[in-house]
């Protein structure tokens, strides 16, 4: 689900899309939870779902001990247009992907598609957009390559799909998997990393804060 919902929003942001290209994907992407839902048998006596999520500002994350975010709006809608109701626990990812393996959670919101039944496991996978962050300063300012960042130390979040050629590459001197997001990017101001690899959309909006 990561890579699927992360163009959407992506088509959300960006003003010049046309409004019907993106009345299509949600549409597609409610159809895609639907059939989510059905084929793991999700709706419980109670017609309440229970899901779980992981931290990922703008996507999911907490606001006064509540769910909130990009990802928990569009469940929600998607759930009530079927006439179901949607509960919500965050949970680090990975308990929150073994529970849901488990059968304690019907749902999991932005799985990827080692997930058993995860929607990428149905569907080809949408490219989800990913960025290299660096100083302001720093002497890379456009991308050609990863040799850019040869002998240096390189971060990323943990538990999400990233090109091979990145996590094959032997250049960096050492990459560093963070827990989340917020953390990395505060491992890049430190000068704790060369660059820091992640999703353009919440992390643009983190560097904001």
């Amino acid at each position: 689900m990561i890579s699927c919902y992360a163009i959407f929003i992506e088509i959300i942001l960006n003003k010049d899309v046309d409004s019907n290209v993106k009345k299509t994907v949600l549409i597609a992407l409610k159809a895609c939870l639907l059939i989510l839902f059905a084929t793991t048998s999700a709706i419980g006596q109670d017609n309440t779902i229970k899901a779980c999520f992981t931290e990922w500002f703008p996507y999911s994350y907490t606001k006064d001990g509540q769910p909130f975010g990009f990802s928990i709006d569009i469940y929600t809608k998607a759930v009530r247009k079927s006439a179901m109701e949607i509960s919500y626990e965050m949970k680090p990812w990975a308990r929150c992907e073994f529970e849901f393996l488990s059968g304690k959670f019907d749902a999991i919101v932005d799985g990827d598609d080692s997930i058993p039944n995860s929607l990428n496991v149905r569907q080809r996978a949408i490219p989800w957009v990913i960025t290299l962050w660096v100083q302001e300063d720093s002497s890379v300012q456009e991308f050609s390559g990863y040799s850019q960042f040869d002998n240096q130390d390189i971060g990323y979040v943990r538990g999400y799909t990233y090109p091979s050629e990145f996590l094959g590459y032997v250049g960096f001197k050492n990459k560093y998997t963070d827990t989340y997001d917020l953390q990395g990017l505060k491992m890049l101001q430190g000068g704790r990393y060369g660059a820091f690899i992640r999703g353009i959309v919440n992390s643009t909006h983190l560097v904001k804060k």
